[in-house]
Order: C-alpha cells, then sequence, then structure tokens
C-alpha cells in the first residue's frame, strides 16, 4: 500500500493554533456523551456496542493531553512548583465547583428525602482527597465522590509526573527513535505491572471500569503516544506512515474490547490510542477548517466543562425525563434514539454557560484581588 506522507512543522506551534486538538476533543467527548446516555436504557446486544466503544473518547482526551503539554512546556520550560500549580489550579477550580454542587444536591436530596439522589459517595475522607485531586490513588474516592471523576484524578497524576518523563523522553536513554521505543517501553511496563497484579492478586480485576483500569499505570501509554506525537510534528523530516496500521490498530482494540479474553483491558487503552496516533498524524493533511469541523471544535474547546456536568444530563435529567414521560419504567432503542439528541443538545448548554459563568467569575475574582501600586509620594 502507498505510504501517506505528512509534512511536519519546525517551528513552535501553540497548541491552541491547531484546530485538529479541538475538532478530536469535541469527536472524544461526543463519544463519552454517546456511551452514558445509553446506560439508563434497555438495548438490545447489538445496539450497545457503538455506545459502549465511545468509552475510548477519553484515551483522546489523555493523548491529546500529553501533546498539547509538551507544546506548550516547550516554549515556557517553568520550575516544578510554578508548573504543578498552575496545572492543579487549572484543574482544581473547576472540580471544586462540581464537588460543591454534588455535596449540596445529595445533601438536600437526603434532608428531604432521606435517599441520596445522586448515590455519590460523602465520606468526607474521599472528598478531601477528591479536592486534593489524588483520588486516582485511592481506590474507593477515584470515581465514586463525582461520576467519572477518575480522569481527573489520572491526569494530575500525569502532571506530578510531567517534567520528569519530558527530561527522561528527550533524553538519550530512548535513543533516535524516542517516538517508538518511549511508548512501547511504557506498554510494556504498564501491561507487565497489570499481569502482575491480576495474577498475584486475582481478587484485583482489570475489567473494564475497574480501579486498575483507571489507573496512571494503565492509562499511561496513550500518554507516552502524545509525546510521540509531539515528536513528529516538531521533526524538521518527512514522516512516512501506512494508513493500514490505524485500521490494524483500531480493529485490535475493537476485538480486545468486546472480545472477553482476560487483562484485555490492559492492551486496549494503548491499542485505541495507537489507531488514533495514525489517524490525528493523517488530519494534519487537512486544514479542518469545514463548518462542521469548526462547529465540532468550538464544542472541543470547551469539552472539559462539558465533561465535568453531562452525567446532570444522562443520568438525573434522564431519569427524570423517564419518570414524567414513561412513569419510570425501563424504556428501549426507540426512546434512547429520541434522548439522544436531546442529551447532546443540554449537554452541550450546561457545559458552555458554566464555561461563561466560570471564566466570568474568575476575572472578576482576579480584578477584585489584584493589588494596586500605592501612589508615590
Amino acid at each position: 500500500m502507498q505510504e501517506d506522507t505528512i509534512e511536519t512543522r519546525q517551528e513552535p506551534i501553540r497548541a491552541e493554533k491547531l484546530p485538529q486538538v479541538d475538532l478530536f476533543k469535541g469527536i472524544a467527548i461526543f463519544m463519552i456523551i454517546l456511551t452514558h446516555s445509553a446506560h439508563p436504557f434497555s438495548l438490545p446486544i447489538w445496539a450497545t456496542w457503538l455506545p459502549r466503544f465511545g468509552q475510548m473518547g477519553c484515551q483522546i482526551f489523555l493523548v491529546l493531553s500529553a501533546f498539547t503539554l509538551c507544546l506548550s512546556y516547550e516554549r515556557k520550560r517553568p520550575r516544578y512548583l510554578s508548573f504543578v500549580k498552575t496545572r492543579f489550579l487549572r484543574l482544581a477550580l473547576e472540580y471544586w465547583c462540581v464537588l460543591l454542587l454534588n455535596t449540596l444536591i445529595a445533601g438536600i436530596s437526603i434532608l428531604a428525602t432521606g435517599e441520596n439522589a445522586l448515590g455519590t459517595d460523602l465520606n468526607p475522607k474521599h472528598i478531601l482527597i477528591n479536592a486534593l485531586l489524588l483520588h486516582g490513588l485511592v481506590p474507593a474516592a477515584n470515581n465514586s465522590v463525582i461520576r467519572v471523576g477518575w480522569f481527573v484524578g489520572t491526569i494530575f497524576l500525569f502532571y506530578l509526573l510531567f517534567p520528569l518523563l519530558f527530561r527522561l523522553y528527550r533524553s538519550r536513554l530512548f535513543g533516535n527513535h524516542r517516538h517508538i521505543t518511549f511508548p512501547l517501553a511504557f506498554f510494556v511496563l504498564g501491561a507487565g505491572v497489570m499481569l502482575f497484579v491480576g495474577l498475584v492478586y486475582p481478587k484485583q480485576t482489570i475489567a473494564n471500569n475497574s480501579f486498575l483500569y483507571y489507573s496512571i499505570v494503565n492509562q499511561m501509554p496513550p500518554l507516552a503516544l502524545g509525546f510521540s506525537l509531539f515528536t513528529l510534528y516538531r521533526s524538521e523530516k518527512t514522516v512516512k506512515f501506512p494508513l493500514w496500521k490505524g485500521l490494524v490498530s483500531l480493529t485490535v482494540s475493537v476485538a480486545l474490547f468486546f472480545g472477553g479474553i482476560p487483562y484485555a483491558f490492559a492492551f486496549v487503552p494503548f491499542a485505541f490510542a495507537l489507531g488514533f496516533f495514525y489517524f490525528f498524524l493523517l488530519s494534519l493533511r487537512s486544514s479542518c477548517q469545514g463548518k462542521l469541523a469548526q462547529a465540532v471544535g468550538r464544542c472541543g474547546i470547551i469539552s472539559f466543562e462539558i465533561y465535568l456536568l453531562h452525567m446532570y444530563i444522562v443520568y438525573d435529567v434522564q431519569k427524570a425525563w423517564n419518570s414524567l414521560l414513561f412513569s419510570g419504567q425501563s424504556q428501549g432503542l426507540l426512546a434512547y434514539v429520541v434522548w439522544l439528541p436531546i442529551a447532546f443538545a443540554l449537554s452541550l448548554g450546561i457545559g458552555f454557560l458554566f464555561h461563561l459563568l466560570f471564566f466570568s467569575a474568575q476575572k472578576k475574582l482576579k480584578h477584585l484581588f489584584q493589588k494596586k501600586t500605592p501612589p508615590q509620594t
């Protein structure tokens, strides 16, 4: 098969100038909403395949997070504490808002009905661990206080390690083909750790959506591929690759995901991320300036806000919708097809509103507490 050729850029490029990044973030958040929207419905087995696989949008976020972070870190090279502080606040401020909202809703529902309407964990210790963004280290707190909060815990652990990883990546240890050896090393290491834990501690499963699946060890290979994207994008040489590699990687990830193979989910994140890796490189040949691409890209810009809040729509609002129209009885495929565009629209709307309110409040607080220079006498 003829190889595709991509000319990579030599000059430092700001990540936000790459429309491909926002485009794929938009695609990723739609995949995640697709997955979570299907949970309350009773669907035929065949109709669950695409929604279930939509969870791999998280691996797209991981690859792009590492890629864009490499681009920005190369320009600024901040000191470690300054870097961690900036990254912590970038995640924590919005995460705290959702954490507070969750706690208030759960507390009010308990006072009113005696039940936690959200079903989230109100353990003060676990809430504190989430507030510190260290829940990626604590299985009981990882995904229970804020639904889908595992991603924030995992990505923050990556931020803590990133300056060291960046130096390691740029060192001579991985040679001139570091874009291959670096992710491969983490894949071998991560899969090895997962298999070792599974064999030594059989009760610690590596099933889908388990703590081990969410862990930084299992998700590090997709993050490592972000470093490889960075190198190939900044390379002075022409990068050549056959398109079939991306298709094969995606096919392998689908087979592992649905195949019921033991320990498969120790390999799924890397297999899918590798397929995405090739298709992202291919996308660099396109300007991604069409109207549809721009619209999806705008959703990608606010994808983090959508990610944090969409569970209120796909679970809580859907539950109210189902109770109002169907007396709470379980609904099937037709109801899901009708509900899905509503879930997309409401999720995007609440994410956009949160984005506007949060950044507006952030600017006002910054202006309010900004130190004024005293007049000279």
